[in-house]
């Protein structure tokens, strides 16, 4: 039903209210569980090669959405990078309402705090420290085990239709993160693609501090109690795109350690570090994958790895690869390039 084309159909409207009776998702993925999978669908195997088109409508010039589109008993709901949300008649694509924000983006909020605009919040500054005496996480997924459920919350069944929007900052251009924040008594912290690990003030959004790396944070951000000089502190931990562990003191932003953990040119960090006892594991995947489809490249030698860390330090107490066997020539393609194995399985996640 969706294009990014800009059809006749743009222009149309309808002025009947959308029905709101029924949704067919009640998350991104479909359920609750994100399973994406919908068991409200006629479509299956016998009928799937018989499907037309019954009507397209042109989204903001140039963009698609970010997500799938949101289906009642007869209408649409759709974002757009364009800062649209558009409700359209299920039956026709006509457009029913359409609400526009001053952001470049409607993507998803974390915590109904963070958007990806450049707004008034991201000037502000205050002197004051990150308060780190309670984290509401230990992980990317909340807890060791990533179960992304949060036992603090005060939100629930009888609440969360009551929600609104405290604050909004604006993290870097067209920017979004990677992983959720990290929440504090008092603060937030959040990595971003262009480098910055921002410590905001939990009440206003206001930065506390923010440091900055020449390389896109890639992996959620973890806390960890370490020693340094016979100093106790509590650091930040986080991997980047460019395959660095780095270790940020989560109360002034002051850079502790950084490690470079490649042994690959095209490994980088994905996968969010797990502090434990001292010991920061991390996981290593690659970008070789990508050049795979060049011929003129020799594919490939990349193994992904597990690495333990020394928390304190940083330096690597062992690495373990995923495949035990060396890569090495095994052949050659069509303009005789080298072909390598065994390589690959690389490790994105936590």
């Amino acid at each position: 039903m969706l294009s990014t084309t800009c059809l006749a159909a743009h222009a149309q409207s309808c002025a009947s209210t959308p029905g709101v009776e029924h949704f067919y998702a009640t998350s991104w993925g479909i359920d609750e569980r994100n399973t994406r999978f919908q068991p409200e669908s006629d479509i299956d195997a016998t009928n799937v090669a018989s499907l037309e088109v019954h009507w397209i409508f042109g989204l903001d010039e140039n963009e698609a959405p970010h997500s799938y589109p949101l289906v009642t008993e007869d209408s649409v709901f759709i974002g757009t990078t364009d800062g649209n949300l558009y409700a359209l008649d299920k039956q026709s694509g006509c457009i029913r309402w359409v609400y526009t924000i001053s952001t470049s983006t409607i993507t998803w909020l974390l915590g109904l705090m963070l958007s990806t605009t450049c707004l008034a919040a991201h000037a502000q500054s205050c002197a004051s420290t990150p308060g780190v005496e309670h984290f509401y996480a230990t992980s990317w997924g909340i807890d060791e085990r990533n179960t992304r459920f949060q036992p603090e919350s005060d939100i629930d069944a009888t609440n969360v239709a009551s929600l609104e929007v405290h604050w909004i900052f604006g993290l870097d251009e067209n920017e979004a993160p990677h992983s959720y924040p990290l929440v504090t008594e008092d603060s937030v912290f959040i990595g971003t693609t262009d480098g910055n690990l921002y410590a905001l003030d939990k009440q206003s959004g206001c930065i506390r501090w923010v440091y900055t790396i020449n390389s896109p944070i890639r992996t959620g951000v973890v806390p960890g109690q370490i020693n340094v000089n016979s100093t106790a502190r509590t650091a930040l931990f986080f991997g980047t795109y460019s395959g660095e562990v780095f270790a940020v003191d989560a109360q002034t932003g002051e850079q502790i350690w950084r490690k470079n953990v490649q042994d690959h040119a095209y490994a980088m960090i994905t996968g969010t570090p797990s502090f434990f006892d001292g010991k920061l594991i991390v996981p290593v995947s690659s970008g070789e994958l990508v050049l795979a489809v060049n011929p003129f490249f020799a594919c490939c030698q990349f193994q992904g790895s597990i690495l333990s860390l020394n928390a304190h330090s940083g330096d690597i107490n062992w690495r373990t690869k995923t495949i035990p066997d060396p890569p090495k020539v095994t052949g050659s393609n069509f303009i005789f390039v080298e072909k390598w194995g065994p390589s690959g399985a690389p490790i994105w996640s936590s």
